[in-house]
């Protein structure tokens, strides 16, 4: 099922789609509020993009005929078109619950993925593995001296 084009479609004027086990892609959206709010994850894991027009010209930037104002020009005339990109992109995701900013503010947000506990658990089994590791048969002979 698709929503029909125009300013009603939750997914805006542009949608970049791109391969992943998990059908997430950037959007658009017809609610322009939400970017301005500090809560992003209103979507169901696909990801809103902010000036995706800016983004979806740097993407076609090797195909001349998508320069920004042509892509304003398809979007204005409100008919679904599916654009090939010349050359593959990646794209990564970097998910982050803590961060510090420029002028050394600890920002910390809630893990909405529950990722923190992986990240945890897997540090735990890593210390609890080099804290055992002086004892273990071929490490006991080593000596350590400052």
């Amino acid at each position: 099922m698709r929503q029909h084009n125009g300013t009603f479609n939750a997914l805006g004027a542009v949608k970049i789609d791109m391969p992943n086990a998990y059908s997430v892609y950037m959007h658009d959206t017809n609610q322009r509020n939400l970017f301005s709010d500090d809560y992003r994850f209103d979507s169901h894991g696909c990801s809103r993009v902010d000036n995706v027009r800016d983004l979806a010209a740097w993407l076609l930037k090797d195909q001349p005929k998508w320069s920004r104002a042509a892509i304003d020009a398809e979007i204005a005339s409100s008919q679904h078109l599916e654009v090939a990109m010349a050359k593959k992109v990646p794209v990564a995701w970097i998910y982050l619950t803590a961060w510090m900013t420029k002028d050394q503010t600890v920002q910390f947000r809630n893990d909405v993925y529950n990722q923190d506990e992986q990240l945890l658990e897997a540090t735990a089994e890593e210390a609890a593995f080099f804290s055992n590791a002086g004892s273990h048969p071929l490490t006991a002979h080593m000596h350590v001296t400052q």
